[in-house]
This record gives C-alpha cells, sequence and structure tokens, in this order.
C-alpha cells in the first residue's frame, strides 16, 4: 500500500507593505481621478498629481498596516519611501497650484478617523469602507480643481456651475462604490446575514429608484427649457412695422459694399445728420453763398458796367474823330 500523500504546508506569507493587498481599491482610486480630469481641462499637472496620489495611497496602506500591527519598525520602510514621493510629487504640482494644500482641510480628518479604525481593528467595517469612499471619490472633484481653478481657494469655487460635471461624478461614483462595499459584504464576510443583505438590496433599489427620477426629471427640465416661448402682443406691432425698413436698409448698405450699419442707428443717424447738416449747411451756405454770390456777382456787374461805359465812351470818342477827318476832306472835294 503506497504512502499517502501529504498536502504540502502553505508558507505565511507575511504582508510586507509595499503592495497593497486591497485589490479593489485600485478602480476607486484611478476612476475619480480620470473622471475629474475628464470634467475639466486635463493639463500636464493631472500625471504628478496621479502619481502623488498612487504614492499617498501606499504610505496610507502601510501606515494603516503598521498601526494595526503596532509594528511600526516592519513597515516605516514603505512608509517614508512613499511619502517621501508622495511630498516631492506634491510640490511638483503646487510649484503651479500652490492652494493644493488647502485640500488637507478635506483629507485629513477623513486619514485620521480612517487610521483610529485601522487601530481598533476595524479597518474592513462598513464606516470605515464609506469613509474610504468618501476619500476616494472626493479625489474627482481635486482633479477638476487643477484643471479648471488652481488659483482659488476650493471651498470658494467648488460649488460653482463649471464644476457640476465634477459634483455629479463624484457622487455617482460614491453611490456605485458603497454599492459595491455592500455587496462585497454580503458575498464574502457577512454571507448568511440576512441584515446586511437586506441592507445591500434596498441600497440598490434606492439607487434605481433615484436614478429613474433623475432622468425623469432631466427630460422634464429639458423639454421645457426646448419649447419655444410665445411672443408678447406688444412686441409684434412695432416689429411688424420696423422689420421691412430695417431689412431694406442693411440690405441694401451691404449689396454696396458698405459697413454694416443697423436701422435704428441709421434712423438715428439720419434724423440728427439731417437736422444738423441742414442748420449748419443752411447757414454757411447761405452766409458763404450770399457773400461769394454778392462779391462776385456785384463784381462782375460793376465789371459790366465799367465795360459798358467804357465802349460807350470808346464809340463816343471814335466818332468825334471820324468827324473831326471827314469834315475836311468833305470840304476839300468840294473846292471850298
Amino acid at each position: 500500500m503506497p504512502p499517502i500523500a501529504r498536502a504540502p504546508k502553505r508558507r505565511s506569507h507575511r504582508n510586507s507593505g509595499w503592495v497593497p493587498q486591497h485589490h479593489g481599491a485600485w478602480a476607486m482610486l484611478i476612476a475619480p481621478l480620470v473622471m475629474g480630469a475628464i470634467a475639466s481641462r486635463p493639463s500636464w499637472q493631472h500625471i504628478p498629481l496621479a502619481a502623488a496620489w498612487l504614492c499617498g495611497y501606499c504610505a496610507f496602506y502601510a501606515c494603516g498596516l503598521a498601526v494595526k500591527s503596532r509594528r511600526f519598525a516592519r513597515y516605516a520602510p514603505p512608509i517614508f519611501v512613499y511619502g517621501a514621493l508622495a511630498l516631492i510629487l506634491v510640490a511638483a504640482v503646487m510649484s503651479s497650484a500652490p492652494l493644493l494644500v488647502a485640500w488637507g482641510v478635506l483629507f485629513l480628518p477623513l486619514v485620521a478617523v480612517s487610521l483610529y479604525a485601522s487601530y481598533r481593528r476595524a479597518d474592513r467595517s462598513v464606516w470605515n469602507d464609506a469613509i474610504t469612499a468618501v476619500a476616494a471619490c472626493a479625489m474627482a472633484l481635486v482633479s477638476a480643481w487643477v484643471g479648471l481653478a488652481p488659483h482659488a481657494v476650493w471651498w470658494s469655487v467648488i460649488g460653482s456651475q463649471p464644476f457640476a460635471p465634477a459634483r455629479l461624478a463624484a457622487v455617482v461614483l460614491f453611490a456605485y462604490f458603497f454599492g459595491t462595499v455592500l455587496y462585497v459584504k454580503t458575498m464574502i464576510r457577512e454571507r448568511g446575514n440576512r441584515i446586511v443583505y437586506a441592507a445591500s438590496v434596498g441600497y440598490h433599489l434606492a439607487l434605481v429608484a433615484a436614478a429613474c427620477l433623475a432622468a425623469y426629471a432631466a427630460t422634464t427640465t429639458g423639454a421645457a427649457a426646448g419649447a419655444p416661448a410665445a411672443p408678447a402682443p406688444a412686441a409684434i406691432a412695432p416689429a411688424t412695422i420696423t422689420a421691412p425698413a430695417a431689412t431694406t436698409s442693411t440690405h441694401h448698405i451691404t449689396r454696396h459694399g458698405t459697413r454694416h450699419i443697423t436701422s435704428h442707428h441709421i434712423t438715428r443717424h439720419s434724423t440728427r445728420h439731417s437736422t444738423r447738416h441742414g442748420t449748419r449747411h443752411g447757414t454757411r451756405h447761405g452766409t458763404r453763398h450770399g457773400t461769394r454770390h454778392g462779391t462776385r456777382h456785384g463784381t462782375r456787374h460793376s465789371i459790366t458796367r465799367s465795360h459798358h461805359s467804357h465802349h460807350h465812351i470808346t464809340r463816343s470818342h471814335r466818332n468825334r474823330c471820324d468827324a473831326a477827318i471827314v469834315g475836311p476832306l468833305r470840304f476839300s472835294r468840294s473846292g471850298i
């Protein structure tokens, strides 16, 4: 009878803290960062920000193991290495966005509460998973802030209209990730727990109902905004009277190659120009015409009269000369 082969002993794998063992955490780290960059204007600052975010998570994971096991010397190398890399990368981002440090007001309390849960060995609890999901999804707002307003304090601009897509992305991602937390609890750690199972099913049904209501509200709002508003009766009459003249004047001016002038400007300019030009031109033309015409007419009339007088004197002088010459000739011919 051959000997029964014994199963090999499993080596105890000690977690060194260099590589995080929470495989589902990678999606929670990357998805909010990418969604925030898409909701804003992607820039080069998102690259060191993403690297700092990943290094910071690795340092946080090693620090959580150290607090949970009370063995700080074992996990000190990954804590210091990842922490130093994260600080260097954060400094690179802060070179162009110095107010990034203000986000510590939001993240430091979340990190402190999560480390306290690790110290109490409650790092796998639902409330701690909810806190880590909030911290991860808040990264969508940080990423959008880097792309939209890196020179403003985040709490003064995060509620503005440009951040609406990032806020929506953060809320949707949190709703999804917290649902996965409940679902995984019912499959592994809380398997067979009817309370956790009922909470997971109720949460997902509430999410479906909220999504349907949001879609219906968006459809109703869009239909109301897209409907054309009926014009007021008082606004129709002036438009009916003035539209043809304004269109004809504008079309005539555009075809002749002159600058486009609105009908209102044409009316005001024409009236003002006619009045002012008529007054100024009438006065100036009358004065200048009167002066010039009077002077020129008077001079020309004087010259004409002088010319007539000279012509009259010339004829009289010529007649006298003729009489003086012809008279003696007449007497000499007659023999006198």
